[in-house]
């Protein structure tokens, strides 16, 4: 059996790192900012290209019943300017944007990716721009962004960075494309194959 899992559990890890269609981050409970609505593009070189499209995605959630709300702060580097943020579902932001409390009146459905809004950004410098997802002033969880069940919305589930931590970009126009960090993805694609 272990022979058989080996060559799977390595061709698994080729695929990661190549960056096939497969999600960038393979971990529960994490938020991410995309080019695509899958959770797999999260850099792009236009130079100064004018307006460009991004998603705040939640991947791999927990909470099978789904989202009935989330915060979470979107921070940058000089080089772009936001034209407009578009809540999913039937939301409402209790803060003032770029920091988001939301809620929904409706859950948003469970799935391996989850777009929780998209924004437009005009691009007005060449240079690298890199964007962050911080937890809001006073946070629901301490230090760290969050989301509550579908379900039950008292509970409160912590997000994690798609790329590890609120110290690394999760987002990068005009420069290198981000990456979780290997020990973290690693351990995820090991999980998917440990044998008992």
């Amino acid at each position: 059996m272990r022979k058989i899992l080996l060559p799977l559990v390595f061709a698994a890890a080729a695929l990661v790192a190549s960056g096939s269609s497969a999600q960038i981050d393979p971990s529960l409970d994490s938020i991410g900012i995309y080019f695509d609505d899958d959770g797999i593009v999260n850099c792009d070189s236009p130079g100064i290209a004018g307006e460009l499209s991004l998603n705040l995605i939640l991947t791999n959630i927990s909470a099978q019943a789904g989202v009935h709300g989330w915060e979470c702060l979107i921070d940058w580097t000089p080089g772009i300017f936001v034209l407009e943020w578009n809540l999913r579902g039937a939301a409402v932001n209790g803060r003032t944007a770029p920091e988001f409390g939301v809620g929904l009146s409706t859950p948003l459905p469970w799935a391996s990716t989850i777009i929780i809004m998209d924004f437009l950004v005009g691009v007005y410098k060449s240079n690298t721009i890199e964007f962050y997802i911080l937890p809001v002033s006073n946070p629901s969880l301490p230090g760290v962004p969050s989301y509550a069940d579908g379900s039950n919305p008292d509970l409160l589930y912590p997000l994690r960075q798609s790329t590890g931590g609120p110290d690394n970009p999760v987002c990068v126009i005009n420069g290198d494309c981000p990456v979780p960090n290997d020990a973290t993805t690693w351990g995820a694609l090991k999980s998917l194959y440990r044998v008992n």
